[in-house]
């Protein structure tokens, strides 16, 4: 969905290398509890007050719409490309204390050429805040809620996922209080339409949002027998069907996929990353998320069956 340069960390770890020698941070310790339908922390970095929505899909890192960055009297390095998908952007970043509730803590900030987040100043990844536990609650949907706990990793490169066994691949799940429709990568559909039985639909390819406002085609990937994704239910699935990888690939008509615009053998592939992205769409019928830092452990109550 979207890769960032390997350059980051290296600068992260040389930008954060005075702050960490003065202070040595706290280990994570105590509760912070958020509004679901608006999980939102005031963080201070200098002297700047900062509205980030606390997001479980966000990398270990504050990421800021580029007006919020500019506020900041810091130095950013510049010169980074990113990419959604095939789409380039640019990128900036630096290491700065932040003050959190009275805790203080290292970060990297990062700022895209683009918006990242609407109504707030940008996002701060759920695993660098400095708590044990992070608790999200709102009033329970009408239906009983049912548990399920995942092992989170935490990857540098992709965020917070977990891993899925789906027959004899894997295939990960993050998950997002701001995304409105679920959606999967393309290696991610080869996979679920081998385990659930599924075919692409026919017709003309649609434009779903992705990153920073990018709009990426997909397709509809309509099951036989409804798919179970980190317990959500899908009958269907929108799929990206420009993001192909390695080895994965549906089994039908070339005329099927006529219009798309789809990496083959003429492009370089790029690297599979066989990933759902669970929506609004599924969690707004849930009640409460909690993440313990020290497991790794997020823990979902939703409405049973988890599916619309």
């Amino acid at each position: 969905m979207r890769r960032t340069s390997a350059r980051i960390a290296l600068f992260l770890a040389l930008s954060l290398t005075a702050a960490a020698a003065a202070r040595k941070p706290k280990p994570p310790g105590g509760t912070l509890t958020l509004d679901m339908n608006a999980p939102i922390v005031i963080a201070t970095i200098g002297n700047v007050d900062l509205r980030l929505r606390v997001a479980p899909d966000q990398k270990r890192l504050i990421e800021l719409n580029p007006a919020a960055a500019k506020r900041l009297s810091l130095p950013f390095e510049g010169g980074i490309q990113d990419a959604v998908g095939r789409v380039p952007i640019s990128a900036q970043t630096t290491g700065a204390e932040v003050r959190l509730n009275g805790r203080r803590f290292g970060a990297q900030i990062l700022s895209h050429d683009r918006d990242c987040c609407a109504d707030v100043d940008g996002e701060i990844g759920i695993t660098l805040l400095p708590y044990a536990v992070v608790n999200m609650a709102r009033a329970a949907p009408d239906g009983g809620l049912t548990e399920q706990r995942y092992l989170i990793e935490d990857s540098d490169e992709r965020g917070p996922q977990t891993r899925l066994r789906k027959g004899k691949d894997d295939i990960f799940a993050a998950f997002s209080l701001s995304r409105q429709q679920s959606v999967g990568t393309f290696s991610a559909g080869v996979i679920l339409a081998s385990a659930y039985g599924g075919k692409l639909a026919r017709g003309t390819a649609v434009p779903l949002e992705a990153a920073f406002g990018i709009m990426r085609p997909t397709r509809m990937l309509q099951f036989q027998r409804p798919a179970n994704v980190a317990g959500f239910l899908f009958d269907q699935l929108p799929i990206r069907i420009a993001d192909f990888g390695g080895r994965y690939d549906f089994a039908q008509d070339d005329e099927q996929l006529a219009g798309d615009i789809v990496v083959t053998r003429r492009t370089a592939p790029q690297e599979a990353w066989p990933m759902v992205l669970i929506g609004r769409d599924r969690l707004d019928r849930c009640a409460r998320l909690r993440f313990e830092m020290a497991t790794k452990m997020l823990t979902i109550s939703c409405v049973a069956p988890a599916a619309p």
